[in-house]
């Protein structure tokens, strides 16, 4: 007896229901953000200079993951034919996915977002002239420039990843170098930054007796489980993909090759969030007990970007030695068979 398949979604088609899931992940996240923001701040508002820096900061940061995930995202929905490609789409014969060009391109379309989410805070800051903001405003502030932002270049990365994913490789490299140097070194580097940012939007309101060494790492756990779980999770595809298409080759082949019965499986996020934690108490240990402002963004920056590192590397093995899933890889039959 023969067996039907739900038809799958044409390209246009995906990129309108991700546009809208986009959207609401945007509008979901950014009112954590300003939630917690405006609950550290004192008297639960914010001056106009940090609403603007949260902004440049929110639309740089979600740029650098949202472009490179969402590149690759496309170039394996090509690759594994999740979705039936149309007319929309013209193929394109160049190699976005290698090294120098894919992170220059990621700093140029973050640099370019920062721009464009500054400029409209410009012009809030100068509505407010002086005044605070509360949370109404800083959510709104966050969700109509950062998050549209967020959504117009995830487009834009979906869209190049899916019409490039024919193109011919321009390098392979070994797995251990693009793994490690390539892939987590970069993630490690921006998250490192952007964890330093965020340490001074939480602390700087607060006074030298109020921020003590347990206070700057109280969420330690929350922030491990969500670096390992995010960057665990968006590298996967990116090694999958870019060995699938010769990108990169096993370094040692005996020791790197992985049964499919028996894959790399995700217990290494369990793991990472276990060293975050103890990473956390260790700095908690050395830091004095009322640490300097400074101390404490310097800590928490090179706490998120160790854990960025472990898990993008460690993801992108995986990705990349477990290679597609047998239900991923697309095998094209001829018409009667």
């Amino acid at each position: 007896m023969a067996t039907t398949t739900a038809p799958k979604p044409t390209f246009t088609q995906a990129m309108r229901s991700g546009y809208v899931s986009t959207g609401v992940q945007q509008v979901v996240t950014f009112a954590l953000f300003a939630a917690l923001a405006t609950s550290r701040a004192a008297g639960h508002v914010l001056s106009a200079g940090v609403v603007a820096a949260m902004v440049v900061v929110a639309a740089a940061t979600a740029t650098v993951i949202g472009w490179t995930a969402n590149l690759y995202g496309g170039a394996f929905d090509s690759l594994t034919r999740a979705v039936t490609p149309d007319e929309s789409i013209e193929p394109s014969s160049s190699d976005p996915f290698a090294t120098a060009t894919l992170w220059r391109t990621t700093l140029l379309w973050a640099l370019g977002a920062a721009a464009w989410a500054g400029a409209g805070a410009g012009l809030v800051a100068a509505v407010l002239n002086g005044r605070v903001a509360k949370f109404p405003i800083v959510f709104v502030s966050l969700t109509a420039l950062a998050g549209v932002s967020v959504v117009a270049v995830n487009g834009a990365a979906r869209r190049r990843g899916y019409a490039s994913a024919a193109a011919t490789a321009t390098e392979s490299v070994s797995l251990r170098r693009r793994a490690w140097l390539h892939v987590a070194v970069p993630f490690a580097l921006s998250q490192a930054l952007v964890n330093g940012g965020v340490a001074w939007l939480l602390f700087h309101a607060y006074s030298a007796e109020k921020l003590t060494s347990s206070t700057g790492f109280a969420d330690a756990l929350l922030v491990a489980v969500l670096m390992t779980t995010i960057f665990g999770g968006i590298t996967r595809s990116m090694g999958a993909f870019d060995f699938a298409t010769g990108r990169v080759h096993l370094d040692d082949p005996d020791a790197q090759t992985v049964p499919s019965r028996s894959p790399i499986g995700l217990q290494f996020m369990v793991y990472a969030t276990f060293v975050g934690v103890l990473l956390s108490k260790l700095i908690v240990f050395v830091l004095p007990s009322h640490p300097a402002l400074a101390a404490v963004i310097v800590a928490r920056g090179a706490f998120a970007g160790v854990l960025v590192f472990i898990a993008a590397g460690f993801g992108y093995v995986r990705g990349a030695c477990n290679g597609l899933k047998p239900s991923e890889v697309f095998v094209e039959v001829a018409a009667g068979e």
